[in-house]
């Protein structure tokens, strides 16, 4: 499951850099011992080299990245060719990472388990991915939003189905925490945003209605259906979805790390409310012999798990938004490394980060996974590696002498984004928008990168030759972008007055004129109460002000307390109690801020106010209905989860 933690992000973000020296050394198996005799480790002639490469290589992302282990495992022609764990399980037992004893949790990577369920049932029959899932669906009706436009697995295996993106709540901190999915799929149901088939927004929610749908229809609980149809006929008898996992299962699972003020932490076990999306345990040997079934059409130990037609589906692509650049097939997403075409598929929870790579070109699979919390991008950043070392720099040509114009410029905001719930106001964070700029010369700069023309809605960098392409909206004004080797995202231009810049300067504004005041009043009391012996102006502060002040001090204190607890993970647990009573300040805030408009009114006309007070009165008023105006469309006014 993708955890992005963007809650550490926000108009008062900053990054804790820590510079630390790791506690500990790699421990690895050297010779791993496999459990089935069609896992064992076929010794080809480059086995050396690529031992070599990893050992170099995995031990210095280990220290690099603050990770305590990993598990890394290579197949190509349809078997197993290197499995090895580097460093610690667990730090404090100092016990070794083992590839074919060592669980992982793998995140969103579950879902190519889940896509492969999909297409068994849809193999015999049983499923259609082209019709309403709603005729599936057994206690979850997805909403008629779009009219003749229903959400169909097909559109769920693409990601997209169109739904808005919903974290909150997402884990359980134990067992008896976990929801039944049917109370769960209908009571966190996010919005449809988009039409079904028009733009890509990576859902975890998505997939689990899938997960659903095969629970429906096999009328067996999901974790039990990847048990009997996935993982016995391919013998990862060391793989579950469970939660908890198993006894003789729990004992080998990886602690998962992380740092947290700068200390190396362990964490517990992460109960997956939507466990098809990103609940998986594994080790490293068990997601080779997956890998050797999709490269083997679909047969293992000459157990057809799939269908060879359904094995090419998860090579070839499904949905892209443009020819030009990547997409998804049924399960991966499409990238291109070193000139190579791959297939990958990552996964990131709070404390473990994981990566599947297919190479169909070299017949070739890569997986590794890390128990770090610090590990995100380790992954994909080895595999770059790994298939650089023998595949020469290709430079992509960005032939072009056709100018930009200012059309494109703005700010574009991610379709994996929330816009109905107290989760919208991450996007304040930067990290959900892409930044357009109008160059001079005709080049646009994306995110500070030079991009130039080459067709009328095709741009490219001219030194990575990665592809950046703009579509129009119905009348004829630039609206989306997509990006090369990000399938998973389109990005939707919004006025500039919607940008997150416009809006932290209104917050800012806001929140500077309420500070202001209590500065300025505080220090006329304080002054009040000095002797200098020089005579000070003296102000007289009535009941009237108290209200105003109460006004200044609830809207600041709001927002202190607010970005206090969203930039906790706790949220991702569900909504704290703090947080609900933190959510009573805007509806006080908003009966003061009436309160303070009519006292504004009355003041024009009663002379124990001087012509100060009432401007002052009216310009906190006026500050306190923006801010009200502004805490309305970022979902801050009640409880909007």
């Amino acid at each position: 499951m993708q955890i992005r933690i963007s809650y550490t992000a926000c108009f008062l973000s900053f990054l804790f850099l820590c510079l630390l020296t790791p506690i500990y050394s790699q421990v690895s198996a050297d010779d791993p011992v496999v459990h089935d005799e069609a896992e064992e480790i076929r010794d080809l002639p480059d086995h050396d080299e690529m031992k070599q490469f990893f050992d170099e290589a995995v031990p210095t992302q280990l220290q690099a990245y603050l990770i305590p282990g990993a598990t890394v495992v290579v197949v190509r022609d349809g078997a197993l060719v290197f499995a090895k764990g580097y460093g610690y399980s667990d730090i404090g037992t100092g016990k070794p990472v083992l590839a074919e004893e060592t669980l992982f949790r793998i995140g969103s990577v579950s879902k190519l388990l889940l896509w492969t369920a999909v297409l068994q049932l849809e193999e015999e029959g049983n499923l259609d991915l082209d019709v309403d899932i709603n005729q599936y669906l057994e206690g979850v009706t997805i909403p008629d939003t779009y009219p003749g436009n229903p959400v169909t697995l097909r559109h769920l295996i693409s990601h997209s189905a169109g739904f808005e993106e919903r974290r909150i709540g997402i884990l359980a901190r134990d067992e008896s925490g976990l929801i039944p999915s049917e109370q769960y799929l209908s009571e966190n149901m996010p919005e449809r945003v988009y039409p079904p088939g028009t733009v890509s927004a990576y859902s975890n929610y998505g997939a689990a209605l899938a997960g659903k749908v095969v629970e429906d229809v096999s009328g067996m609980p999901f974790a039990e259906y990847a048990r009997i149809r996935i993982f016995e006929p391919l013998g990862m008898n060391n793989s579950s979805f469970q939660q908890p996992l198993p006894p003789a299962l729990m004992k080998r699972v990886a602690t998962g790390f992380g740092y947290e003020n700068g200390v190396l932490q362990s964490g517990t076990f992460e109960y997956m409310q939507m466990a098809p999306s990103g609940a998986m345990s594994t080790t490293g040997v068990d997601m080779g012999a997956f890998m050797i079934m999709l490269q083997k059409k679909g047969s293992y130990n000459n157990i057809q798990v799939i269908e060879p037609k359904s094995a090419e589906r998860m090579h070839n692509r499904l949905f892209s938004h443009h020819p030009e650049i990547s997409g998804w097939t049924y399960g991966f997403m499409e990238k291109e490394i070193h000139g190579e075409r791959i297939l990958w598929h990552g996964g990131d929870t709070l404390y473990f980060h994981s990566v599947i790579v297919l190479i169909p070109q070299k017949d070739m699979g890569i997986f590794a996974s890390y128990n770090g919390g610090s590990g995100l991008g380790a992954g994909i950043s080895l595999v770059e590696r790994f298939i650089g070392q023998n595949s020469p720099h290709l430079p992509r040509l960005c032939n072009s002498n056709l100018p930009a114009t200012p059309d494109f410029a703005g700010v574009y905001l991610s379709t994996r984004s929330t816009r109905s719930t107290i989760e919208k106001i991450m996007l304040l964070s930067d990290s959900s928008t892409v930044t357009v700029s109008f160059l001079v010369g005709g080049l646009l700069s994306i995110d500070s990168v030079p991009f130039k023309r080459s067709e009328d809605l095709l741009f490219c960098n001219s030194e990575s030759g990665r592809k950046a392409i703009f579509r129009r909206d119905t009348v004829g004004e630039i609206h989306w972008l997509f990006l090369e080797d990000d399938p998973g995202v389109a990005y939707e231009k919004v006025p500039p007055w919607k940008s997150p810049f416009s809006q932290k300067i209104v917050l800012i504004g806001c929140e500077g004129v309420f500070l202001a005041v209590l500065l300025l009043w505080g220090g006329l009391i304080l002054c009040s109460r000095i002797t200098t012996g020089i005579p000070l102006p003296r102000r007289e502060f009535k009941p009237a002000h108290l209200l105003f002040a109460l006004v200044c001090g609830i809207n600041l204190l709001f927002m202190l307390f607010l970005f206090s607890q969203l930039g906790r993970t706790g949220q991702i647990y569900g909504v704290s109690s703090t947080l609900r009573a933190i959510l009573l300040f805007p509806l006080l805030s908003a009966v003061l801020t009436f309160a303070g408009f009519l006292i504004s009114a009355f003041s024009l006309s009663d002379t124990r106010y001087s012509n100060r007070d009432r401007t002052e009165f009216f310009i906190i008023s006026l500050t306190g209905l923006l801010f009200l105006i502004w805490l309305s469309s970022w979902n801050l006014l009640g409880w909007n989860f």
